[in-house]
Order: C-alpha cells, then sequence, then structure tokens
C-alpha cells in the first residue's frame, strides 16, 4: 500500500499508534506539529471508543466545496453515524497534510448525525509571528496577574476587588469583545480569570436591583408568587459562579474567589446581592427539578422540551396565565 492508504487505513482503525509511524516528524499536519495533531485527533477517537466505537464503519469519497474546492476529500462514517471529513494534500502518493473539510459535497446521499470537528488557536500554530497587539496584550495581562497576586492569603474587602478592576478595566472590558482573544490559547486561562472577575464585581454593580428583588422576595406566599418572581428576575439575576460562599455566609456575608481560594472575601456592603443570587439560583432549580417532564411529556411536545423553568412549567400546564407568551416557531 502506498502511504496514503496506510494513512487512511489507519485512520479507519482509529489507530494513533500506526498514525505516529506513518506522519513524518518534521511535517505540520493543520498547520501544527504532528504532535499536537495527533493528541487532538485521539481525543475524538477516545470519545468514540467510550461509547464502544472503535473504528470507522465505511468511507465515502467526496469533493471539497470550500478550502480546496475542486478536490477530493474523504468521509469516515462510523457506525452510530458520526463524521470525519478529511482532505489529504500528497506529492507521489505521500501525504504532505491533513485538514479538516467542512463541506464536503457526495454522489451518494449521505446524512451523518454529526461531525467531529476540532481546531487550533493561532499561537499553537508552527507559523505564528506574535503581533504587536498580541504582545503589549500579554504583558497587560502578566501585569493585571501580578497586581492581584497581592490578595493572595488574605481577607479583602469586595471593593478592593473592584478598586483592581477599576484599574485594569480597559483590559477587563477588552474580554467582553471575544473574537481577537479566542483566538489566542495563551489568553483562554486569563479569558475565565475576567469572567469569574466580573461575577464577582456584579454583586456591586446589581447591588440596587438586587436589594429591590430581595425585597419583593420576602412578600412571597405561595409557588405561584414564587414562579412569578423568578420570572420576572431571570434575565436580571446575579449569577451563582464565579465565587463559592463560605459556611456561615448568611452572617458573615463571606465569600471565597472561585480560582483562588486562599482569597477571602468581605461582602459586608452588600448582604442583599448575595442573598439573592443564592435564592433565585435555588429556587429555580428546585422547581425545575420538581416539573422535570416525564417520557409522556416529551412525546407530546410539539416543540421541544428546554431544560428551563418556563419550558417545564408549560409542559405540565402550570401557572400558564403568568408565563410568558410562547413564541411561534
Amino acid at each position: 500500500m502506498t502511504n496514503k492508504q496506510q494513512i487512511i487505513s489507519a485512520i479507519k482503525e482509529m489507530n494513533i499508534e500506526k498514525l505516529e509511524r506513518l506522519l513524518d516528524d518534521n511535517r505540520s499536519y493543520m498547520d501544527v506539529t504532528k504532535q499536537l495533531f495527533l493528541k487532538t485527533l485521539k481525543q475524538q477517537f477516545d470519545h468514540k471508543k467510550e461509547n464502544k466505537i472503535f473504528s470507522f464503519d465505511k468511507i465515502i469519497p467526496g469533493i471539497c466545496n470550500t478550502c480546496n474546492k475542486g478536490c477530493a476529500a474523504l468521509t469516515f462514517i462510523t457506525d452510530d453515524n458520526c463524521a470525519l471529513n478529511l482532505f489529504f494534500e500528497e506529492n507521489d502518493d505521500r501525504v504532505t497534510d491533513i485538514y479538516l473539510c467542512n463541506d464536503l459535497k457526495h454522489e451518494e446521499k449521505i446524512t451523518p448525525r454529526y461531525a467531529m470537528y476540532f481546531e487550533f488557536y493561532e499561537d499553537e500554530k508552527v507559523n505564528f509571528t506574535p503581533s504587536i497587539e498580541f504582545l503589549i496584550k500579554k504583558q497587560k495581562i502578566e501585569y493585571a496577574l501580578s497586581d492581584f497576586e497581592k490578595f493572595n492569603n488574605k481577607t479583602i474587602l469586595i471593593e478592593d476587588i473592584e478598586y483592581w478592576g477599576t484599574k485594569h478595566r480597559e483590559l477587563l472590558e477588552s474580554f467582553s469583545t471575544i473574537p481577537f482573544m479566542n483566538d489566542y490559547k495563551q489568553f483562554e486561562l486569563f479569558q475565565e480569570f475576567s469572567t469569574d472577575i466580573k461575577q464577582v464585581l456584579a454583586l456591586i454593580e446589581k447591588h440596587e436591583f438586587a436589594k429591590q428583588a430581595i425585597s419583593e422576595f420576602k412578600t412571597i406566599e405561595s409557588e405561584k408568587e414564587l414562579v412569578y418572581w423568578l420570572l420576572t428576575y431571570q434575565w436580571s439575576n446575579l449569577s451563582l459562579y464565579g465565587f463559592n460562599r463560605l459556611e456561615g455566609w448568611k452572617e458573615s456575608n463571606l465569600i471565597t474567589y472561585k480560582n483562588k481560594p486562599s482569597i477571602i472575601i468581605d461582602c459586608s456592603s452588600y448582604p442583599e446581592s448575595l442573598e439573592f443570587s443564592y435564592h433565585h439560583g435555588k429556587h429555580e432549580e428546585d422547581l425545575i427539578n420538581k416539573y422535570e417532564p416525564t417520557p409522556e411529556h416529551f412525546k407530546i411536545a410539539k416543540k421541544g422540551i428546554t431544560y428551563s423553568l418556563e419550558s417545564h412549567l408549560r409542559a405540565h400546564g402550570m401557572y400558564l396565565d403568568i408565563l410568558p407568551e410562547e413564541k411561534n416557531i
């Protein structure tokens, strides 16, 4: 068999060890190193093997309709109808590169249930050269994280986090507009970090709103009134994420930052925010579970049932007079 035929056979068998021997060490695949390419492909194969799928069932030839338009490509199909679309770049029957193909046309009609998909960050690619913008952003992140280190192993006021956030506002806001940041693996951890910080800062920013919500919550006397309250505040509720409450938080108002549990944050000036985020999340989850749809509900639902309080209540025919108007799709 030619090198290409052996590689195709190894992919069909989901045999990473064989691919390791067949692919060239000094070549890149999908613009990344052979090692990273195979590691990522192995994750896809391992996921299928966990579901007792150990090889592709068949291979269907097709024609690429996008990046390599008009070129021959292959669709590998598993027994559970999952597709892997690959384009092979070659020279004298030796594979020089492999790419995912996102738009493949076939003579034989196929309708895969879903397709394997993966991609790589720009800074994982072998030809990556950091831009000035990238280097400046990297420097700002390093400074912001260094500045945050002073909070380690301390009990601080939430206002201290607010001051830090104000100082680095431009950087934090840049991570609210995702496109540039999502392209770079080096920024992935700070993306998560900044998201959690914003959840903590929201306890301050939405305090007046939380005070109003808690004031109304304390007057609730029935489940229907609770549902109305939950629906009223469902798009504006404070998050349960980004921080963890310490035992006895209702009296102490102490929380810890999720990714740095050594930092204890005193929220004594914003108790209503902590109360609101807790009660909204808890009672919504309790009612979602209480009104969990039965198999019969799913069977008769014309538009499907989503995991939401509104959808679960509607399935049971509960409180329809206060549910939002159902959208026609």
